[in-house]
């Protein structure tokens, strides 16, 4: 009984003081990253995003946070742990579908191509800033994925999925983050290019890649092509 009373108070203390990032994760319905360290790894991905982008005050106040954010995420642990192992068994649940998934947005009827293509690439930039796995299903099955060098040079979306979630799970483990810039969007036909330079915090500039994406027969839209992918 006493144990449960120290473990409350543990709790209350870390939801209450310090740890914006840690109470940020905890609120927000719509974060379904690592539940694990939450706080600690977004005020930290947040520190270098600003970084890379010059904005030093607040580089300064993420990195207060990240400490606070630590304790926090260290008294919480007891509650997060579970809730890290139930979360990655919905998502092994959920990534064992061989079919087309649903687009990881929802366009309206008559949104114009760029719009929509926009909609998806912001859209598969913020599952890649959270780790999360399903950042898969902005790439259609059929996509083509060509490399700069190595070999296979050409993979197929289904086989690319595999090497992507590999992919985030070291990013997350490495606690990497990739930083996109000055994305520029064309309409060519029925597809929209997309070409935007990439960052890395642990490898630097990686040049530029370029997207396509495209409806499906769905009406989903996703990734259907992309030239300047990398081997890890």
């Amino acid at each position: 009984m006493k144990s449960s009373i120290v473990l409350v108070a543990l709790l209350a203390l870390a939801v209450s003081s310090g740890g914006c990032m840690t109470w940020d994760t905890r609120t927000d319905p719509g974060y379904d990253g690592p539940r694990i360290y939450s706080g600690t790894r977004l005020a930290a991905q947040q520190a270098g995003q600003q970084f890379w982008r010059l904005n030093l005050a607040w580089v300064l106040l993420f990195g207060i946070d990240i400490p606070l954010s630590f304790v926090a995420d260290t008294l919480l642990l007891p509650v997060t742990i579970p809730e890290e192992r139930e979360r990655r068994a919905t998502l092994a649940e959920r990534m064992q579908m061989r079919d087309e998934r649903p687009s990881p947005i929802a366009v309206a009827p008559g949104t114009h191509p760029v719009k929509a293509a926009k909609q998806l690439f912001e859209a598969c930039v913020e599952l890649l800033e959270r780790y999360n796995p399903l950042l898969t299903d902005c790439f259609a099955q059929d996509a083509r994925i060509f490399f700069d060098e190595g070999d296979p040079h050409m993979l197929t979306g289904a086989e690319y999925k595999e090497r992507l979630r590999a992919a985030v799970a070291e990013f997350q483990q490495n606690s990497e983050f990739v930083t996109w810039r000055r994305a520029r969007y064309a309409q060519e036909g029925d597809r929209v290019r997309i070409d935007v330079e990439r960052s890395s915090s642990e490898r630097g500039d990686s040049g530029e890649v370029t997207f396509w994406a495209a409806r499906g027969e769905d009406e989903g839209w996703r990734f259907v092509e992309l030239r300047g992918a990398r081997w890890r």
